[in-house]
């Protein structure tokens, strides 16, 4: 969370979203994703059984808008995601990493270069958490639909395969980089237990719940 109170903390598998604004905060844990997962899965149910009754125009727009909502159209077609080593390495801020591509239907879509956790500072750590984010939020992205979920858990499951710590991501478009994000310093200091607690003052607020009148 920022100076201002805003933001999340993430502590014993709980989210506590902030808000400055109104001094509120939501409690959203595993039950709270698989309860919303839930939701998100019945509204597309019958988004899904509306749709098989248009006419094929309207069926094709409302797909389309499906597509940019990342939702993914039904019977919709999710690319073939691949993550291998290319048995280079580099070196990015001092540390050692593997580089990794990762191919989207046969194309170089990503260029990963991993460091083994145990050289990383606090890498270890890093991948439980991230591990334990993606645990948390399986049941929401699996009410998305098959497409939204397999997206949005993509980063999970590359982090899982290489077994270590991103610190280099490349993008590539059309077979040349595009842009590239790199680790620059890892700094360690000691962080305040008050960081990872609401703010005094703050009221927690209820989640809002898909389809209550």
């Amino acid at each position: 969370n920022d100076a201002d109170g805003d933001g999340a903390i993430f502590k014993n598998k709980t989210i506590y979203a902030l808000n400055a604004e109104d001094k509120t905060y939501a409690t959203v844990d595993k039950a709270a994703m698989d309860r919303m997962g839930g939701q998100l899965a019945e509204a597309r149910k019958k988004m899904e059984a509306q749709l098989a009754g248009m006419p094929p125009e309207r069926r094709a727009m409302m797909e389309q808008m499906m597509k940019q909502m990342g939702g993914g159209a039904p019977g919709g077609k999710q690319p073939q995601r691949e993550v291998k080593s290319t048995g280079r390495s580099e070196s990015v801020a001092g540390f050692k990493c593997t580089v990794w591509e990762v191919t989207l239907d046969g194309e170089k879509h990503q260029e990963l270069c991993a460091a083994p956790a145990s050289a990383i500072p606090g890498g270890a750590e890093l991948l439980a958490t991230m591990r334990e984010i993606g645990e948390m939020t399986e049941g929401l992205t699996a009410g998305l639909g098959p497409m939204a979920q397999r997206s949005a858990n993509e980063e999970w499951r590359d982090v899982a395969k290489i077994g270590g710590v991103p610190i280099l991501t490349r993008d590539f478009e059309g077979g040349k980089a595009s842009s590239e994000t790199r680790l620059a310093v890892i700094r360690s200091e000691p962080v305040p237990a008050s960081m990872f607690e609401v703010p005094a003052g703050y009221k927690e607020r209820k989640m809002p719940t898909m389809g209550a009148q």
